[in-house]
């Protein structure tokens, strides 16, 4: 989960403008294919950054910047206009806020005012993914970004993104990365 605040001199007017035109957004969700993609931008980003020199041409940042904007953008409306249900919207609030702790269909059918039965078919009809599958893949694209933390250990991290044990962790992160969560971490050792 990535939360952005962004400086007026580092967005251009017209992409502010698009923002707005988009109605703005709090929450995009990105596929695994639109993921890898963000997370190769920041990548370029950050190394832009690091090479930046005080004094010199800032273009190459911005341009990083401005492709990864247009990333959210491209699904801004979309994603706009399916959480515009009210109901929808408190169930993601509470997700979002709450995915690291032990959540059960039972507790999230009640956030809905749903019975369960009714909750998982609402939910996939709105979401076209299951309630277990939209948590797991908060939790394990969170678990990502804390895997890139130099102390980090796949036990403590599966813990503290709210799977149950390690295992089943890296069965969820296999599916979704394809390597496991030691692979990754190793894969992308030294990038914070």
């Amino acid at each position: 989960m990535f939360h952005m605040i962004f400086l007026p001199d580092a967005v251009p007017p017209n992409m502010i403008e698009k923002l707005l035109e988009a109605g703005g957004f709090s929450r995009i969700e990105l596929s695994n294919k639109q993921y890898e993609q963000f997370n190769y931008e920041m990548t370029f980003f950050l190394d832009e950054h690091k090479r930046y020199e005080e004094g010199t041409d800032d273009s190459i940042i911005k341009n990083a910047f401005e492709r990864i904007l247009l990333l959210f953008l491209r699904d801004a409306k979309k994603a706009n206009a399916t959480h515009n249900d009210p109901v929808l919207q408190d169930i993601l609030s509470f997700l979002h806020k709450n995915f690291r702790n032990k959540i059960t269909l039972k507790d999230i059918a009640a956030v809905a005012n749903m019975s369960p039965s009714y909750f998982c078919a609402y939910f996939s009809q709105k979401m076209n993914l299951t309630f277990v599958e939209y948590l797991n893949s908060l939790r394990v694209n969170f678990a990502a970004s804390m895997l890139l933390m130099p102390n980090s250990t796949v036990k403590k991290v599966a813990l503290d993104c709210g799977f149950s044990s390690a295992s089943y962790f890296s069965e969820v992160f296999l599916k979704t990365y394809g390597m496991t969560p030691t692979e990754f971490k190793a894969k992308n050792k030294g990038i914070i």
